[in-house]
């Protein structure tokens, strides 16, 4: 099985590709606003050392958010793109689900994405995902059960949860982002027409 996962979301560019038993990894520390130019470029470095090209992958993953929207909308077109044109399958996974694999037997946690001012916030109880978004302020009573978006198993968590999603049939058709906020395009439009609205 040929699976390509890319994660655009966040500052750190991470293409993977799992070739029968063999993983292949290629990361960008250039920044996000570099994405969108680098993004194929690693995918073809990875094609190439694997010896195969997209036709051969089976299933394309990536990650559909919370994180940066530029980053967001670069992989899931990308992979959207391969994947119809290669008449295959996508796999959706959540960042914050990626953060917190692994973490089931704490039983209640929180994975916390930095979102600059605050943080994209996922709280786990009694195994119901709540999502939010966490003043910065906030983070008191949670101890010991907060994981942070600098987990050093990020790219094991990643391929583990793919490969769980792919066992149980959880792929489809569509990739549909996961926005937890505006972006700042859509936060100004908003209060330009609220303006408008008022003085109307």
């Amino acid at each position: 099985m040929n699976v390509l996962i890319v994660d655009s979301t966040r500052e750190i560019l991470l293409a993977i590709l799992l070739k029968d038993d063999k993983m292949y990894v290629r990361k960008s520390l250039r920044g996000n606003s570099r994405h969108v130019t680098l993004l194929f470029v690693k995918i073809d470095e990875l094609l190439t050392e694997a010896g195969i090209d997209a036709a051969d992958i089976d299933f394309f993953a990536g990650i559909i958010g919370p994180g940066s929207y530029t980053g967001i909308r670069v992989g899931v077109c990308a992979l959207t793109a391969m994947a119809r044109a290669n008449g295959k399958k996508l796999v959706s996974v959540n960042s914050l689900e990626v953060l917190g694999y692994g973490a089931k037997a704490l039983g209640e946690y929180i994975c916390l994405i930095d979102s600059g001012h605050d943080y994209y916030a996922m709280e786990v109880k009694d195994g119901v995902r709540r999502y939010f978004i966490l003043d910065r302020n906030l983070t008191d009573g949670y101890d010991n059960k907060i994981i942070r978006d600098d987990n050093e198993y990020y790219i094991d968590n990643i391929v583990a949860v793919v490969k769980e999603k792919i066992s149980v049939t959880d792929y489809g058709n569509l990739m549909i982002p996961f926005y937890m906020k505006k972006s700042q395009a859509g936060q100004s439009f908003k209060d330009i027409k609220d303006d408008r609205d008022f003085v109307l």
